[in-house]
């Protein structure tokens, strides 16, 4: 297997193989890196993880480098980029990906903060859930997909480190969602980007725990304003309704969002984690004391004739649209 990945100067490009063997029953992994800047070959070896150490970073690849994490070690700011093309839909094995990466990223005494964007820079940072994961599938299989998403929710929403999420393309319903989770959000502005959440226009229902995430940022009256027709808005417009934080250029927006985070960081660690879990404490509850409730509700609605006959035909429109 092997992953291209931008490194710091003065190594531009790198070409990265990962073999394992065991020894002693100890699994090893072997990770060679080739720069073809100046055609040297490095060996390194380590134990159960996927690592690769630059002057100034260290990264990972997470399950098939559907997310690449990015450690600087002057900071401890990891940057978590979402590799999933073409739109990073959140699909049932990204999901657990996503999930994991931020988990790993909790309890890893050398990161401080997350900063969260898409690799696709400049198109999509989410398109949000993997519809054919809702679509002909059986109603303990709609229930577990759901779980997956829940999942994913606390794990984000309830991350003890800092959170900044740099929007970089189009945010769509679970993409949105996404960034909501995240402590911080810029937004990348004058690119026609949009976001928000569109359920409504493709026969879907907001479920309570992302409708929660909805009200609790940008308040009852605009979450109806948003979550009604559908409708999905600029960066500029969610900027008025308090759905983002600031917006800035393209080239301008990872360099403003670390510079947040960086702020974000100097914060005592507990002192930080605690404030963040009182704030967020009543969704954090309401979904856990819910969960099987709303994966039930979810999968029940999910399964309804109407509703597998609109995404059918949501589907086969998309199908067309390719070819």
């Amino acid at each position: 297997m092997s992953a291209w990945v931008r490194t710091p100067h003065p190594v531009l490009f790198v070409d990265v193989s990962f073999c394992t063997t065991c020894v002693n029953g100890r699994i090893l992994l072997f990770i060679t890196l080739i720069d073809y800047n100046t055609m040297t070959f490095q060996r390194f070896c380590k134990l159960s993880q996927r690592l690769i150490l630059t002057n100034n970073a260290r990264y990972f690849g997470s399950s098939a480098n559907k997310i690449i994490v990015e450690i600087d070690n002057k900071t401890g700011i990891a940057s978590m980029l979402l590799n999933n093309p073409p739109v990073n839909s959140l699909s049932s094995d990204f999901l657990v990906t996503a999930t994991k990466v931020i988990k790993d990223a909790e309890e890893n005494p050398d990161i401080r903060g997350i900063l969260l964007t898409s690799k696709l820079d400049g198109q999509v940072f989410s398109g949000g859930l993997n519809i054919l994961d809702l679509y002909q599938k059986s109603h303990q299989q709609l229930f577990d997909f759901w779980t997956l998403v829940q999942n994913w929710t606390l794990a984000w929403y309830g991350c003890k480190k800092p959170t900044v999420a740099a929007i970089n393309g189009h945010a769509i319903a679970g993409g949105c969602a996404w960034c909501l989770m995240c402590d911080y959000r810029i937004m990348q502005s004058g690119a026609g980007n949009t976001i928000g959440f569109n359920e409504t226009k493709i026969g879907m229902v907001v479920p309570p725990s992302i409708a929660d995430l909805v009200i609790t940022t940008i308040g009852p009256r605009n979450s109806e304003l948003v979550l009604f027709p559908g409708t999905l808005m600029s960066a500029e417009d969610a900027l008025k309704l308090g759905m983002v934080d600031d917006l800035d250029t393209q080239e301008k927006l990872i360099p403003k969002a670390s510079k947040h985070l960086e702020l974000l960081v100097d914060t005592l660690p507990d002192t930080y984690h605690s404030t963040k879990q009182l704030v967020r404490k009543g969704v954090i509850e309401r979904l856990t004391s819910s969960k099987k409730q709303e994966a039930e509700w979810v999968a029940t609605f999910a399964s309804q004739a109407h509703f597998q006959e609109f995404i059918g035909n949501y589907v086969a429109k998309l199908k067309a649209r390719k070819n």
